[in-house]
């Protein structure tokens, strides 16, 4: 009775199960699980656990569903975690007409543009876990984020669907069981996350024979030289970047090459290469890079190039602490310069040469990862140096070119006395 008032004032939604028994939901899910190059075991219709015996306590999907309000499903906010027994999932549509099971299907598709390279991470519930590993799966409180791990989990679920009128907005809301996003663990086994990657890849064109390479540069080109004149100014101090870690584990570059290649090959493409918004965390973030697209990749118009990125912070006190959401680490140009000044103690870098793009490449790995959510990427002090090294517009000029510059003058001088 409640419930009806509320509905009046649009406060709470009108809810209606689905008439078919589920199978429109159930028909356009497994349309996508069943998909070649997936092929997830389908799902099935729940059954109703009701039945005639109304007067039983209530389930928790109902208890979920009762509370949903019109606020909820107009601002998208919605918790996804039911208890431990479902996972709640949606999607919303302008007006009074809810989205059809294959318009919903189609939103919750839409949630894989706001994940990056890498498996999913571990769902962690909202006020349960640390600020960093909140920043991670704060993703999964996406209502197309949650719909789409959800749709891509491994093995059957039990799904029942109801459509949620009488809002400014209007939604389709599905339960399924067992719940798709568990406590610490990833919603998405890696397994599956490779056929997804290579099924996005081939649809972009980058299929078999025409796949993005990356080739391991020999010592004598692999840019450290070239890197670390930026890094070793005496107004900078940093420490050198270098080939291998100087442990007895240190693996050397061409024995990590064969396999990292190919994680790249998965991780990008030739058009974010080149456009400047790549993913910058790859490796579980355990790795981090920086890139250069151009007409001709040598390390020296790269690191001129990474050098401009100074402009994209010049008018900062400070970087920001880094997230993925935050816009300013969103661009090649303010990441690659972050990674060139970056504080770290044997950083390890291998830089490779991107090939089969309609430009020449060239991509860098930092390990470890020179981003981490939920931290600053520098500190405070390291970046008063920085400030006053490329505010002074001598940060292009290494130790040896200074020295190089001024034989030349003497030089010159000299020769104009004869």
């Amino acid at each position: 009775m409640w419930h009806k008032v509320q509905e009046s004032y649009k406060l709470k939604p009108k809810l209606e199960a689905h008439s078919d028994g589920n199978q429109a939901c159930l028909n356009a899910v497994n349309a996508i699980r069943d998909a070649e190059g997936l092929k997830l075991e389908k799902f099935t219709a729940a059954a109703n656990d009701r039945g005639k015996q109304s007067r039983t306590p209530s389930t928790p999907y109902e208890d979920a569903l009762y509370n949903v309000t019109c606020a909820q499903i107009e601002d998208g906010s919605i918790d996804p975690k039911v208890e431990e027994t479902y996972t709640l999932i949606y999607a919303v549509k302008e007006g009074q007409q809810p989205p059809t099971a294959s318009e919903a299907v189609d939103i919750w598709k839409s949630g894989y543009e706001q994940l990056g390279p890498d498996t999913p991470p571990a769902f962690k519930a909202k006020g349960e876990h640390i600020r960093a590993a909140a920043a991670a799966s704060e993703i999964y409180y996406d209502n197309t984020v949650a719909g789409f791990v959800s749709l891509m989990v491994d093995g059957t679920r039990e799904i029942r669907c109801y459509n949620a009128t009488g809002c400014k907005k209007a939604a389709l809301i599905c339960f399924l069981s067992k719940p798709t996003l568990v406590e610490n663990t990833p919603p998405i086994s890696e397994g599956t996350w490779k056929k997804i990657l290579a099924l996005d890849n081939e649809a972009n064109g980058n299929g078999a024979g025409d796949t993005i390479k990356f080739t391991l540069r020999s010592e004598a080109d692999n840019c450290l030289t070239e890197i670390n004149e930026v890094r070793s100014q005496d107004s900078l101090g940093l420490s050198s970047f270098v080939a291998k870690a100087q442990t007895s584990t240190g693996a050397a570059p061409e024995d990590v090459a064969p396999t990292e290649s190919v994680e790249l090959a998965k991780a990008f493409t030739c058009d974010v290469i080149k456009a400047g918004n790549a993913p910058i965390l790859f490796s579980n973030n355990k790795r981090s890079v920086m890139y250069y697209s151009g007409s001709s990749a040598t390390c020296s118009n790269a690191i001129t190039e990474w050098k401009k990125g100074y402009d994209k912070f010049k008018d900062l006190t400070i970087p920001p602490t880094y997230t993925s959401s935050e816009d300013i680490y969103k661009t090649g140009a303010a990441t690659n310069f972050i990674s060139l000044v970056s504080e770290g103690d044997e950083t390890v870098v291998r830089c490779y040469t991107v090939e089969k793009c309609s430009e020449e490449g060239l991509l860098c790995v930092l390990e470890p990862a020179v981003f981490e959510d939920g931290t600053a990427p520098i500190t405070e002090a390291t970046w008063q140096k920085v400030t006053s090294t490329f505010s002074n517009g001598v940060s292009g000029t290494s130790v040896y070119g200074a020295l190089l510059s001024s034989v030349l003058v003497a030089v010159g001088l000299f020769a104009l006395n004869f």
